[in-house]
């Protein structure tokens, strides 16, 4: 039992360290301590680990790049504009991950999600600016995986090389022994190691599909709610302009209104009220010299 156990812990030591160097920022880390339980085969293929992580580097020179894409684009017609996004996923080998449509003031507007080809963005690109009358807004980003998968690509080394070895010791120990706890102990951790397998292998699943599918969201937005806001027979500016012409015209109307009653109006009431103004002064002259004679 007791070999059993010091084999487990030396092959999970082993495995981390081989698995740290694969990481781009670590150095490598020194062999693990040899144990009298530790088989020579598992010790010796450590090495081999570096070595690997180092030629897989070294072999991936095309970068894994994962492409994603916001376009919003004022189209005249969106139910012919989505039917043509559409289409155009499937010419490319691509497809449509999800689409949604909405009316606003009784316009219809859509937004897609589709996926092409990588080597086919640029392609996609060009053929979904043709279909607008405006480009509102884009936007592309591309995320870097490839130092992650390479990592992958040696943990996955590392950990299916434990496994056969763990399946090795499993048969050896299920020959040497019927005690069921060492049967047990090298199964739990051959089940733990598989479950480790799997999720590696799932993520670089992900980031394969990723990088070799761009992702491209598109808004198609009809040209009728982009236009500005009217009422059939009114005409806002119209209405300021005559505003404005009326203000002036009255302001022209008192202006003038002021220069003739300075320049004509009074004149012409000075020459009007003269005879009455001496009539009234003659009228009272000659009461009060009535009043003294009178007196």
């Amino acid at each position: 039992m007791k070999r059993i156990l010091g084999f487990i812990a030396v092959g999970a030591l082993l495995l981390a360290v081989t698995g740290c160097g694969a990481a781009p920022m670590m150095k490598e880390a020194p062999p693990a301590p040899e144990k009298e339980a530790a088989p020579r085969a598992l010790v010796a293929e450590a090495p081999a680990g570096y070595e690997a992580a180092d030629e897989e580097k070294a072999r991936i020179a095309e970068r894994m790049v994962i492409h994603t894409v916001e376009l919003r684009l004022i189209v005249k017609d969106t139910q012919a504009s989505l039917e043509a996004v559409q289409n155009l996923a499937g010419e490319l080998g691509g497809y449509i991950a999800s689409s949604r449509t909405w009316h606003t003031e009784e316009q219809l507007s859509a937004s897609l999600t589709l996926r092409v080809p990588a080597d086919q963005l640029n392609t996609a690109l060009e053929k979904l600016r043709a279909l607008a009358l405006e480009v509102d807004s884009e936007s592309i980003s591309g995320e870097d995986v490839t130092q992650e998968y390479v990592d992958l690509e040696a943990r996955l080394r590392n950990e299916e090389a434990y496994e056969k070895e763990l399946l090795a010791l499993l048969t050896e120990t299920r020959e040497r022994t019927s005690d069921a706890e060492d049967v047990l102990a090298v199964y739990e951790r051959l089940t733990e190691v598989r479950g480790r397998i799997e999720q590696t292998k799932g993520r670089m699943q992900y980031l394969e599909n990723m990088s070799a599918m761009a992702t491209i969201t598109v808004e198609l937005i009809p040209s009728e709610l982009m236009q500005p806001i009217t009422v059939a027979g009114w005409h806002p500016t119209g209405t300021a302009r005559s505003a404005i012409r009326a203000l002036i015209n009255a302001l022209q109307f008192f202006v003038d209104a002021g220069i003739w009653i300075v320049l004509f109006g009074l004149p012409v009431l000075v020459i009007i009220a003269l005879p009455f103004v001496v009539l009234w002064y003659v009228v009272r002259w000659l009461r009060r010299r009535k009043r003294k004679s009178t007196g």
